[in-house]
């Protein structure tokens, strides 16, 4: 367990007040590492954690996302340093909320809510999605992450979220990326079927016949 003394606690923060950003991201990487690996006490991690608050907020994007990288898989990371990442512009965002178990639903749900495109998708992309986020990401009028979501096969979802999809008529690429989930409930899958092979010029999606009993 790495102790951090006022001398050594000086030392990390003193390449924050550096004009060289690649001094700065150094500085976030050294620190990641230990505070990743367990290696500090408790005063360690609070000056690691002060040190990271001001790094998310660094004028140079290639330091925040360094941060975001390094910090990515850490779970036990605050609250607000967690979101000023996740919310931070797509090239730090999205790692960061691929991988980072930080993010609770909540926190899920905010950014979903407020930054559309990539912060969404990444979103629907993560190894484990709740049937309340997939439902958010359903319901949220953008169809790329509706898609990207159905498309995770890790993702839960529950029966009422699947049709209120197919209540609303969707296109095809909703109804082929629902087809593709694995064991859809069987009244999901007779209203899939009838809206695949109901629509004129369109043949039967050949995943839909395998998956479902007619």
């Amino acid at each position: 367990m790495t102790t951090i003394d006022e001398a050594r606690r000086a030392a990390i923060l003193r390449p924050l007040d550096e004009t060289s950003w690649t001094a700065r991201a150094k500085c976030a990487e050294r620190l990641s590492a230990l505070y990743c690996q367990g290696m500090l006490d408790a005063a360690g991690r609070g000056v690691a954690e002060e040190t990271f608050r001001m790094l998310s907020y660094d004028g140079e994007i290639l330091v925040r996302r360094v941060l975001a990288e390094c910090l990515k898989r850490a779970s036990w990371l605050p609250r607000d340093i967690a979101l000023a990442l996740a919310t931070d512009k797509s090239d730090v965002a999205v790692p960061f909320i691929e991988g980072s178990p930080s993010l609770a639903d909540r926190d899920l749900l905010t950014i979903l809510r407020d930054h559309p495109g990539p912060h969404r998708l990444a979103i629907a992309g993560r190894e484990s999605v709740s049937a309340e986020i997939s439902d958010a990401l359903c319901r949220c009028d953008d169809r790329a992450a509706a898609v990207a979501v159905l498309a995770n096969q890790e993702a839960a979802f529950a029966l009422p979220t699947l049709h209120f999809l197919l209540d609303r008529s969707p296109e095809r690429p909703i109804l082929e990326a629902i087809a593709r989930r694995r064991l859809l409930p069987i009244a999901v899958g007779e209203r899939l079927r009838d809206a695949l092979e109901g629509r004129p010029g369109e043949a039967p999606c050949a995943t839909m016949r395998e998956r479902v009993a007619i």
